[in-house]
């Protein structure tokens, strides 16, 4: 595994060497969990806003938003109200999932004050960036999912595309899926993985 030097930085008042917003590894581990994570943070986020874009032109003006069981719209919203609302889902779930993951990024380097097995006890660093991954992955997670709703509901809405509610009933089934994988990404990580004692 190769490593990587992190410039020191000042950090609640101790000196420390770690990305932004990652427990402080002395040195720093690229690990693939941590590429993953930010890389499909990054990737999501920009196809959110792609996706909230091309919504908001090719939306007609209401937009159907509630169905009956027959698949007939029963409520509607204009298009600036869905983009809002979007938008705001997004940005509200993000900046909540960052700032817990900045918050354990500066818990104390020293012991472990996370629930874990007893294996993670003299690896509180690695531990925290176990979670702090975990976190990231439910941001990706939230911001793939939307894109997807947005996709959905942009072409349950478009005249000239002959597509009802009924087409996307599959997208419960992703939901349910990406949420199970979210949840099960983290205690599967602390039973599975292997850590080493902290060099601190």
């Amino acid at each position: 595994m190769r490593v990587f030097p992190v410039p020191s930085r000042t950090f609640a008042g101790r000196n420390t060497r770690y990305p932004p917003g990652y427990p402080a590894f002395r040195p720093f581990t690229m690990t693939i969990n941590y590429f993953v994570s930010r890389l499909w943070r990054v990737v999501s986020t920009m196809g959110f806003v792609a996706a909230l874009l091309l919504s908001y032109v090719n939306l007609p003006d209401p937009v159907a938003v509630e169905f009956d069981p027959y698949g007939t719209p029963e409520a509607t919203l204009d298009k600036s109200g869905v983009f809002y609302t979007a938008a705001g889902v997004m940005l509200g779930l993000n900046l909540l999932l960052l700032l817990l993951a900045r918050t354990i990024a500066a818990l104390p380097e020293t012991k472990t004050v996370l629930p874990a097995p007893e294996k993670w006890a003299a690896s509180p660093v690695q531990l925290h960036a176990v979670w702090v991954d975990w976190l990231y992955v439910g941001i990706a997670v939230i911001n793939t999912f939307l894109c997807f709703a947005l996709y959905a509901l942009t072409m349950i809405n478009l005249p000239d595309v002959k597509k009802t509610v009924f087409d996307y009933r599959w997208m419960l089934g992703l939901g349910v899926f990406l949420g199970v994988m979210w949840l099960a990404y983290l205690p599967l990580r602390l039973t599975l993985d292997k850590p080493k004692v902290d060099e601190l």
